[in-house]
């Protein structure tokens, strides 16, 4: 079977979210009839794996692969053998690779959806509220997002590089309030930017501390690795995306209870308790 060509990025919805859900339902119905026969899937007898356990296995195995080889580097031949299926059967559940990364990124592109209708209340959430869950997002199902950092054209082909910017300003506006100054809306960034760093420094941190315990002779060429200049190429880059990707999978989150809060405070510091007021320019 040919793959189907990629239909380009997915849109961040703006939208109610009641329109957003009924979409999705009506989607997910289309998808994959429920009472048919999906060939080379043939359970024994014994198993007692739930009807969409197939889909949540691909799902799985496929961020996983996306991470030990790279988006590019991994074909619909790779997921189904590492599952032990054919690749009609695959076909069932996923027409082609592009639709597996549509359903691995619609977990974040839901919940970017709820932050928009958070930022829409009236009256507005509190800066408090907004921080728990962008950092709930980030450290949930954003965590793909740093899977696929090899390729961060993948994630833009996907999700519209504009969506992701015209949101972040959303963020930011909404962080600094009404009528902010511009020392306020400076730190409303900085904001931002503490929950990236937090989340992302950490999971890279615990990642490449399990790669260099697992593999000494690689722990070289990770010393120094940053959230901004994470170790993106070789053997050695695709362990840690690897270690990401189960590390997502199997608990759900990026980092601890314990550490989001701290990332969370660390964010709200930046913030500030009060709107700030600009400085008055000092006479030369």
């Amino acid at each position: 079977m040919v793959e189907q060509p990629s239909p380009g990025p997915l849109a961040i919805s703006l939208e109610p979210s009641e329109t957003r859900v009924r979409r999705a339902t009506s989607a997910s119905q289309t998808r994959t009839p429920a009472q048919t026969k999906v060939p080379g899937d043939a359970k024994s007898p014994g198993d007692a794996r739930p009807p969409g356990d197939t889909r949540s296995r691909i799902l799985a195995v496929a961020v996983t692969l996306f991470g030990e080889q790279g988006y590019a580097g991994t074909s619909v031949r790779d997921i189904s053998e590492r599952l032990g299926l054919t690749k009609a059967a695959l076909y069932y559940h996923f027409p082609s690779k592009e639709t597996i990364l549509d359903a691995l990124l619609e977990p974040f592109m839901l919940e970017l959806g709820r932050l928009a209708d958070l930022i829409r209340q009236s009256p507005p959430p509190s800066p408090e509220t907004l921080i728990e869950r962008i950092a709930e997002v980030m450290t949930g199902p954003g965590g793909v997002l740093l899977v696929l950092v090899d390729d961060p054209s993948v994630i833009h082909r996907r999700i519209g590089r504009q969506d992701l910017v015209t949101l972040q300003r959303l963020l930011v506006q909404a962080l600094a309030g009404p009528n902010p100054s511009g020392a306020r809306l400076l730190r409303a960034h900085c904001a931002i930017g503490a929950l990236k760093a937090g989340v992302m420094g950490r999971a890279l941190e615990q990642a490449i501390a399990q790669v260099a315990a697992t593999q000494p002779l690689a722990s070289a060429p990770l010393t120094g690795a940053t959230v901004d200049s994470p170790p993106c190429s070789g053997p050695t880059a695709m362990a840690v995306r690897a270690v990401l990707a189960r590390m997502q999978h199997e608990s759900g989150e990026l980092v601890t209870a314990a550490e989001r809060r701290e990332i969370v405070a660390a964010a709200l510091a930046a913030l500030g308790s009060e709107p700030p007021v600009d400085a008055p320019d000092q006479p030369a």
